[in-house]
């Protein structure tokens, strides 16, 4: 008998705690820096890829998205993603990590192998 796959979206909390953690740990209470920004996003994603590789014991091609804005501008963020994939299996999570300076967004999507 085959053995049933678990759903991406078994790992959602897992996975969210996960993004809230890192998150939190690449800005702390960090300022807005532009010249920083890449850097942390590449670190961000990096952290939390490792991560969700281990938590969903490499089940699931993932990508992880970050996107930082100055929170002080006063600008706001919108943000969507459309996906086609099998909703039973495949999944999104995402997470924000904000700061008076800083607004995070981080989504990670797993689809399933």
């Amino acid at each position: 008998m085959a053995s049933v796959s678990p759903s991406f979206n078994s790992f959602h909390d897992g996975l969210k705690d996960i993004a809230e953690r890192k998150g939190k740990e690449v800005l702390g209470q960090k300022a807005y820096v532009h010249a920083e920004v890449r850097s942390h996003v590449k670190e961000i994603s990096d952290r939390i890829l490792e991560e969700a590789r281990q938590l969903t014991n490499k089940q699931f091609k993932l990508i992880v998205s970050t996107v930082i804005q100055d929170a002080s501008a006063g600008s706001g963020l919108v943000a969507h993603s459309s996906v086609f994939w099998d909703s039973s299996a495949d999944g999104v999570v995402t997470a924000t990590y904000n700061t008076p300076n800083i607004v995070a967004v981080i989504s990670i999507f797993g689809c399933a192998v």
